[in-house]
C-alpha cells in the first residue's frame, strides 16, 4: 500500500495500470468533439434567434471625401436610403451583417464536425489504440511511461515531501492510503488512482520571483494536485471548498493570481502554461460524472473547459 504521509513519488499512486488507457487521447478527442459540436449548435441557434430579430437591410459604406457614409439598401431591391445620421441603425445593420457571416461559416464548420464524429472508421481506430495500450499491459509494462513523454516521467520518478505544516487536518484517505485534507479531495485522489493517473498531493509549487522587484503573496503554496497532461506538461489542479473559513476567499484569489503572475517550473525548461492552471468547487463534485470532466481538464487543459 501507498505512504500515507512523508516522502514519496508521483508514481507510487499508480494502483489501476490499465485504467488509464481508457482515458486516451482517442476517446478525449471524440468526447471534445461531441461536446464543441453541441456548443457551436447552441451558438448558432442563439445567433439565428437574434438575426430573425434584427431590422431588415444591407448595409453599404461608401467613402466621399475621405469620409465614411453609411446607406441602407432592401433587401430584393437596388434602391439605397443614407443613414449616416441615425448610428443606431447602422450598428444594427452591421451586427446583422456579422452574424450572416457567422452563421454561414458556423453551419459549415458544424458539418465538418459531424462528418468527423459519424466517421466509421473514428471508433475503429479507437478500438484500435485500445488494443495497442492492452497488448503492452499484457506484457506487464508501464502504460504511463508510454503515454507520458521522458520529461514527464523523470518528473513522476523524482521524490517529493507534502506539505509538512498542519498533519493533524489530514484526515481523509484515498483508496490508495494518501491521506487528504478534506473529503472532496480524497475523492478526487482516489478517482485518480482508480484510472491509473500518477499525481503529486501537497506538494510545494515553484514559483520563480521576479528578481525580487515582486514578490509573491505567499511565500510558500502547496497544490493541492499535480498530474502530467497530454500536451507534455504538469497540470496543477487546486480545489477550494472551505469558503466558510475566515479570508479563505481572498488567499484562493491571491494564489490563482500568483500562479499567472510568475513563472512556475515542474519540469526544467518548460514553465507551466497558464492553462495548465485549473481548479474546482464543491458545487463540481456533486454531479454525476462530473469527476471524469475534471480529469479531462487536467489532461487537456486549456482544450476542454
Amino acid at each position: 500500500m501507498l505512504k500515507a504521509s512523508g516522502a514519496r513519488t508521483a508514481r507510487e499512486t499508480i494502483i489501476n495500470n490499465s485504467g488509464l488507457a481508457q482515458l486516451h487521447f482517442m476517446k478525449t478527442v471524440s468526447l471534445l468533439l461531441v461536446r464543441n459540436l453541441d456548443c457551436e449548435k447552441q451558438m448558432l441557434t442563439s445567433m439565428k434567434q437574434e438575426l430573425a430579430s434584427l431590422e431588415d437591410g444591407i448595409l453599404h459604406i461608401h467613402k466621399r471625401n475621405g469620409n465614411a457614409v453609411f446607406c441602407k439598401r432592401i433587401i430584393g431591391s437596388n434602391k439605397e436610403f443614407g443613414i449616416s445620421k441615425d448610428i443606431s441603425q447602422v450598428h444594427h445593420l452591421a451586427r446583422r451583417a456579422y452574424l450572416e457571416k457567422c452563421i454561414t461559416t458556423g453551419e459549415l464548420h458544424i458539418k465538418k464536425m459531424q462528418r468527423i464524429i459519424d466517421a466509421s472508421d473514428f471508433a475503429m481506430e479507437e478500438a484500435r489504440m485500445l488494443s495497442k495500450f492492452a497488448r503492452y499491459n499484457d506484457a506487464g509494462l508501464d502504460l504511463s511511461r508510454i503515454l507520458f513523454t521522458e520529461e514527464q516521467n523523470d518528473w513522476m520518478d523524482r521524490t517529493y515531501t507534502p506539505n509538512p505544516f498542519y498533519q493533524e487536518n489530514l484526515n481523509y484517505e484515498t483508496q490508495g492510503r494518501i491521506l487528504m485534507r478534506s473529503k472532496s479531495e480524497a475523492m478526487i485522489g482516489s478517482f485518480l488512482e482508480r484510472i491509473g493517473l500518477p499525481y503529486r498531493s501537497d506538494d510545494l509549487v515553484n514559483i520563480v520571483s521576479d528578481n525580487n522587484t515582486k514578490q509573491p503573496y505567499r511565500d510558500n503554496y502547496f497544490a493541492d494536485f499535480k498530474v502530467p497532461n497530454l500536451l507534455g506538461g504538469i497540470t496543477i489542479h487546486e480545489h477550494f471548498g472551505a469558503f466558510q473559513i475566515e479570508n479563505y476567499s481572498q488567499n484562493a484569489l491571491q494564489r490563482l493570481n500568483d500562479y499567472h503572475s510568475f513563472q512556475v517550473i515542474e519540469i526544467p525548461g518548460r514553465p507551466v502554461q497558464s492553462d495548465e492552471f485549473t481548479w474546482s468547487f464543491e458545487c463540481d463534485l456533486m454531479q454525476a460524472g462530473t469527476l471524469e470532466k475534471l480529469i479531462y481538464r487536467m489532461l487537456l487543459p486549456g482544450l476542454y473547459n
